[in-house]
């Protein structure tokens, strides 16, 4: 005898099926149990299922130490209660209506922790559980916690931009390769203008790896224009409008529409136009940024659509100040593996440089550092032994363009031609370099310890050895180079210039080599 079979998943829904004698249901529970019913006279079927429990956008939330995060309830009365926070010292809850006038659960972290958080509908008593976890791993500054779109990529999307703390924040804006916001977004303000910048952003440069970490950075081009493979839509979140980008498996994540900054415009109260900024250099022959736009509004007037746009293009107006959401690198998360231990006195302890070649260091001090005063140099160490594989270098340290009024003028000025000192590696393909920070990225409104020298418009910077280790031991002047290093083991790495400034300064301290692969 030959039967039909229908399969259901029963869920919360009630239906009727007519069906044809000698057919068999499979009804599919949600306990992975199965029933069947098989028909014989019977032509109708009626079933039935009732909801057990309150439907949450997601039952689990990872946030970092001072960020919130938002869960939608998806189903139910309307009328809830949160009942039970089991560790109300790792998190807060509350409950907030939205702009589509449903119920969301607002969380914001406060200390490394577990706690679970109830939720009950008082109309029906149904509950459900919400797992939050928190931890401090990066700076309490900006960021928050990721978003898995399901992108064939596998690439974290951050909830919120850099320098916000809720995805509708509009947060830091940024020059191209700058690492924080600033008074003013002009040509003349800008620290990287030079037709010699043609170089991807390394992690030195990157306001998300500075600021958050070296799990986080800038997205790179390819992974902006994954992002058209989603699905957008225009929408306008606890006031603010923005897109929602919604991934294969469901898992979205919404950008404001915060516009940007130059000489002559602020940020808006609210803007139909956003810009953001990739970490991929767009043209090789002059200094120009990938940049992902969205919107309704031209902000110059020349558009006014009613369906909003999306693109991605390249834009010569680095010293712009627009909006940035980081990635959380997948790669760097799982396979980090830390080789520092493979260079010899990496924070040259007890002012021992004899391991490094080339041009000797000048100048002991208690900080435990290495300097190069007014002289072109080549210094260097070699590194054995390592298995084959993508490397990330690190060391702190920068240089002086000059003495230090020089400097500062030349960074005003954005001046970038003049970055001489370069951190470099060799491997059997090759050497790889970038410049050094120079000392003017790291002007501060107060000293923080030893020699700081004024440099006008009440700002300070470090003036001798010490002083160059209290900046560093603040975490300011991290420099990243990224290097693959073969079959044979080998990697030199070092820091060189052969162009001399009168009076010029190179300091550095603290390498570190991490295996990224």
């Amino acid at each position: 005898m030959k039967y039909r079979v229908f399969t259901f998943l029963m869920s919360c829904f009630c239906s009727v099926m007519t069906l044809q004698a000698q057919d068999i249901m499979v009804v599919e529970k949600t306990d992975n149990s199965t029933l069947e019913i098989n028909v014989d006279d019977i032509r109708q079927v009626t079933f039935r299922t009732q909801q057990k429990s309150v439907i949450l956008s997601s039952t689990n939330l990872d946030l970092m130490t001072g960020f919130g995060g938002r869960i939608h309830i998806q189903s139910g009365s309307g009328n809830y209660s949160i009942v039970d926070n089991s560790n109300p010292d790792v998190a807060t809850a509350s409950l907030e209506k939205n702009d589509e006038g449903s119920t969301d659960v607002l969380i914001t972290g406060l200390n490394p922790g577990k706690t679970t958080i109830t939720i009950t509908d008082n109309e029906t008593g149904l509950t459900s559980t919400l797992t939050i976890i928190v931890s401090d791993e990066a700076k309490p500054l900006t960021g928050g916690s990721y978003v898995d779109m399901g992108l064939a990529s596998r690439t974290l999307w951050a909830s919120c931009n850099v320098g916000a703390s809720l995805p509708e924040e509009y947060g830091w804006y940024v020059s191209w390769g700058e690492t924080a916001e600033k008074e003013r977004y002009s040509t003349a303000d800008y620290t990287l203008v030079s037709s010699g910048n043609t170089w991807d952003l390394t992690d030195g440069y990157d306001v998300a790896c500075v600021t958050l970490g070296d799990k986080w950075r800038m997205p790179t081009q390819t992974e902006l224009e994954e992002l058209f493979t989603c699905t957008w839509s225009w929408e306008k979140r606890n006031g603010v409008q923005g897109v929602r980008i919604t991934g294969p498996n469901g898992n979205a994540i919404f950008l404001p529409a915060a516009t940007f900054k130059d000489d002559s415009r602020t940020a808006p109260t609210e803007s139909s136009y956003g810009s953001y900024w990739g970490r991929t250099h767009a043209d090789p022959s002059y200094p120009c940024g990938s940049e992902l736009i969205f919107g309704i509004v031209d902000p110059y007037g020349g558009w006014n659509k009613t369906n909003f746009y999306y693109s991605m293009g390249k834009t010569g107006f680095v010293y712009c100040g627009r909006s940035v959401r980081p990635v959380y690198d997948i790669q760097r998360q799982y396979t980090d593996v830390d080789y520092t231990s493979f260079i010899a006195n990496p924070n040259y302890d007890g002012n021992n440089f004899s391991w490094w070649q080339g041009t000797a260091f000048s100048g002991l001090n208690p900080d435990n550092n290495a300097e190069h005063f007014n002289k072109n140099y080549d210094t260097y160490q070699t590194v054995s032994g390592l298995p084959a594989g993508n490397y990330r270098v690190g060391v702190q340290g920068f240089y002086r363009r000059g003495n230090y009024p020089d400097d500062y003028a030349l960074w005003q000025a954005g001046d970038n031609g003049s970055k001489n000192a370069l951190l470099y590696a060799t491997t059997e393909s090759g050497t790889s370099s970038v410049p050094l920070v120079v000392l003017s990225s790291a002007a501060l409104s107060s000293s923080l310890g030893g020699r700081a020298a004024s440099v006008g418009e009440g700002l300070y910077v470090p003036d001798d050895m010490v002083a160059a280790g209290k900046w560093f031991a603040a975490g300011y002047y991290k420099n990243y180079l990224d290097v693959t290093v073969g079959a044979d083991g080998n990697l030199t790495i070092g820091i060189k210039k052969d162009t001399l400034i009168d009076k010029d300064w190179t300091i550095i301290d603290n390498w570190t080599l991490t295996r990224i692969q």
